[in-house]
């Protein structure tokens, strides 16, 4: 077992998209690869990308003898191709990160087939309590950059966490996280993080936090842990969901 987080994220994308053997699938903003790790055996081909290059080491590392999987370091927002289409292609909670966020979406434009469809959520901070470097103050905002990366949007919802998500999730993990969490300034890539620190290790602290984290996680979605709502103008401080399709 590896250490994967509290990831209750991996329920979005395999209860809102559907896979099969068939599907060829890239993914920004790979994370602990967790999702991957839950993707990669139902479908044909699956790539993953991101810029974090330790984290992109180590997980080619350990999909090294799987011929169906590519893991690559990139910056979407350079202008790289990776000259290949993907029936899906999914981003969670990367977007609030990157420089360009024309830049991010053309490049889902780009890689994604004809009738391909494209899933990202992304928390839509203020820019008083955000964390990461981008946010938008509309929809209307947000859907002008959308276009003018080659996309349309064909759905669009707040995410909100569901009363039992919001128990465990703080009860259960927050709260033990902040005893051993570093403090200073919140980390842009993910080789900066106390997950890629834990995810690395090894020894009994790669195994005690890996088991404590499986465990949250299937408690925290023994119930719906979220629920979709339709979402306003005012986007600030609501975590958002949607399917984008080539124009």
């Amino acid at each position: 077992m590896i250490y994967q987080g509290f990831a209750t994220r991996d329920y979005l994308v395999l209860n809102c998209l559907k896979f099969e053997k068939s599907s060829s699938v890239l993914e920004i903003g790979v994370g602990t690869g967790s999702t991957a790790e839950r993707i990669i055996s139902r479908v044909r081909r699956f790539c993953g990308i991101d810029i974090s290059v330790p984290l992109v080491d180590y997980l080619a590392r350990r999909y090294r003898d799987e011929k169906s999987v590519s893991i690559v370091a990139h910056n979407v927002c350079n202008g790289v191709s990776l000259n290949e289409k993907f029936d899906i292609i999914y981003s969670l909670d990367t977007l609030e990160h990157v420089t360009s966020p024309s830049n991010y979406f053309e490049f889902i434009s780009v890689h994604l087939a004809d009738e391909g469809l494209a899933f990202v959520t992304y928390p839509n901070e203020s820019q008083e309590k955000h964390h990461g470097i981008t946010w938008f103050g509309s929809k209307t905002e947000l859907f002008e950059v959308i276009d003018s990366g080659g996309l349309s949007v064909h759905g669009f919802y707040e995410i909100k966490s569901s009363l039992w998500h919001r128990i465990v999730e703080r009860f259960l993990w927050r709260l033990p996280r902040s005893i051993v969490s570093k403090s200073g300034s919140l980390p842009q890539t993910f080789e900066q993080t106390r997950s890629f620190e834990i995810l690395s290790s090894s020894g009994l602290k790669n195994k005690i936090f890996s088991c404590y984290a499986c465990l949250v996680s299937r408690i925290a979605v023994l119930l719906p842990p979220f629920k979709f709502m339709p979402c306003p103008e005012n986007i600030s401080n609501r975590r958002l969901l949607m399917y984008l399709r080539r124009k």
